[in-house]
Order: structure tokens, then sequence, then C-alpha cells
């Protein structure tokens, strides 16, 4: 059954990629929740809103099976927190031009280098602040003085 089944190089390759750099990208979400929530089921619940997003590919799967190419699955490939999963479903069922694939990696390398220095600042600002969670305005203003 198995043995009919070929995945081109480049398939398996892009995968690794992906599922390294899609891995950072929520290791560095993680920390960042971790660093402003006071308690971990706080966390899990503040972490469901972003785990999220990553299936929402897969919830359209029937429509991006038809219409791979279409700009709003063109766009869920580049936004970083949805592209791993993205790209590799578009990648199964058509062909993507390399501009995409070079566009949605760099994206989500360089959300990965801006969310690392985010996440550095506000666990740094917020770790001292233990049980007491911190508004919206505390974390723009610990973003800024860090």
């Amino acid at each position: 059954f198995l043995s009919n089944i070929q995945l081109p190089a480049n398939f398996l390759v892009l995968g690794v990629v992906y599922f390294v750099l899609g891995y950072l990208l929520f290791a560095v979400l993680s920390v960042t929740l971790g660093g402003i929530s006071s308690s971990t089921s706080e966390a899990q619940n503040l972490s469901m809103f972003y785990i999220m997003m990553l299936f929402v590919p897969l919830w359209f799967f029937g429509v991006l099976v038809n219409f791979p190419n279409s700009p709003i699955w063109i766009v869920l490939s580049i936004f970083p927190v949805t592209a791993p999963v993205q790209i590799m479903v578009r990648l199964g069922v058509s062909d993507i031009p390399a501009w995409q694939i070079v566009t949605s990696i760099g994206v989500l390398g360089l959300s990965i280098i801006v969310g690392l220095s985010f996440s550095i600042k506000i666990f740094r600002t917020f770790m001292l602040m233990y049980g007491k969670r911190p508004g919206l305005a505390e974390i723009i203003r610990g973003l800024k003085t860090a």
C-alpha cells in the first residue's frame, strides 16, 4: 500500500524546514505567554488563540483543494502562524511559485527573530511580577523601557 506513494525530495526538505520554523515560532509565542501569565492554567487558556490559528487551513481544506492558488490562500501561506501548515497543504495539491515559498520562509524567520526579541524583553520585565498579570499598557511600557 505505502510502496505506491512517492514523495518528491523537495516536499520532504520543505516539510523539515517548515516544521523547524513552525516549531521555533510556536516556542517563541509560548515563551512570551509564559512571561506575561501568572499561572500555567492562564497560559494554557491564552495559548488556545494562536494554536487555533494553526488549524485554519485545515478547516477549509475542501475549498483549498479546489482553489489552491486563491489570493486568501496565498496570504495565509505568508502569514507566519498559518504558513507551516498552509504551505504543506498547498504543496500537496498544486505547484507553488518559488517566490511564495521564499517569501514565506523569510517572513517566518523574521517573525521568529522579532518575536524572540519581544519575548526576551517581556520575560525580563515581567518575571519579577509573580502572581500579577500585566495589562496591555504595562506590556507596551515594558517593551519600550527594556
